[in-house]
């Protein structure tokens, strides 16, 4: 492998190693079903980041929206797991994009939502964007 493929296969592992650091402290804030814990993950500065959420129709940017969203989806004790991952980081920023499966749990009942996302995560590994959408051709 020459020094330029080397650095850049080097380069993709760390971006795909923050990628997925920044995306289990995010898997962590769900765990706890608190939906001001989870809002926090997309708090910057004064500003709260942009979601475009799997299980509804409202794009979601502020504290507001983002816990009113949570409260809803974190009923169904969600925890996501990345099955697919693209990183790159650039200017202090991971950009992440690929798939997740997420077990959702209804009473009693566990069902498996597969789902794509994309995240635009800061240095600190706070959420400034993230879109998730299900499947649309399931498994």
């Amino acid at each position: 492998m020459s020094m330029a493929g080397s650095r850049r296969f080097l380069s993709q592992k760390s971006s795909e190693d923050k990628a997925r650091k920044c995306f289990n402290l995010w898997n962590k804030a769900l765990a706890t079903k608190k939906a001001s814990v989870v809002t926090a993950r997309y708090k910057y500065g004064n500003k709260y980041g942009v979601l475009l959420p799997t299980l509804s129709n409202k794009v979601r940017r502020t504290k507001e929206g983002l816990e009113d969203y949570f409260k809803y989806f974190l009923k169904n004790s969600p925890q996501g797991k990345i099955t697919e991952l693209y990183a790159t980081q650039k200017a202090g920023y991971t950009f992440a994009s690929g798939l997740y499966d997420f077990t959702l749990t209804t009473d009693g009942k566990q069902s498996l939502v597969p789902a794509r996302f994309s995240y635009v995560f800061n240095k600190d590994c706070k959420i400034i964007q993230h879109h998730s959408s299900q499947m649309p051709e399931g498994n």
